[in-house]
């Protein structure tokens, strides 16, 4: 999506670091392999072009620091990166990281967390990306059902979103 329309990113990711990330979008913009392997790998040249296209359109929030990740700091990193660096893109990724008090059921701190994501995403012009991994043994007809995401929290996730995707893992 950035390489094509030239939108700037700001991913917040708890599952890999940002360098291995930032290897990942290498290989995606220049469209060879990072490192040696069965297929020719990119060049030093290519390397470097990615890296500066990096550096010029993707932030990556971290939270080395240990503060716990909850939704009101990522979207307040989020809002800084869109006033200082005009980010059109914030990426979530996954949900299941995010820190929530636990008070209360679990279907209101859903509603509460999308909605204020929603907010933030009219606020700032932004698209956001939310990454929720459910159990895909358990994915029927566009629902999320199963021991990850119970048939009480489903409604939540169905009806918050403006456009919701399902990607299959690859085994």
């Amino acid at each position: 999506l950035g390489k094509q329309s030239g939108w700037k990113t700001c991913f917040c990711s708890f599952e890999k670091p940002p360098s291995l990330h930032a290897v990942q979008l290498s290989q995606l913009i220049v469209g060879k392999p990072f490192f040696d392997g069965v297929n020719e790998r990119m060049t030093q040249e290519e390397k470097d072009f990615a890296e500066t296209w990096i550096k010029e359109h993707v932030l990556f929030q971290d939270y080395k620091g240990g503060e716990l990740p909850t939704i009101d700091a990522i979207l307040e990193k989020g809002a800084s990166a869109v006033m200082r660096n005009g980010i059109k893109v914030l990426v979530i990724d996954p949900y299941n990281f995010i820190h929530n008090d636990k008070k209360g059921l679990e279907t209101d701190a859903i509603s509460n967390i999308l909605t204020k994501i929603q907010l933030f995403a009219k606020q700032h012009d932004c698209l956001v990306i939310f990454v929720a991994h459910p159990n895909n043994d358990n994915f029927v007809v566009g629902r999320f059902i199963g021991e990850k995401f119970k048939p009480y929290t489903v409604s939540n996730w169905h009806n918050a979103f403006n456009y919701g995707k399902y990607l299959p893992t690859m085994k």
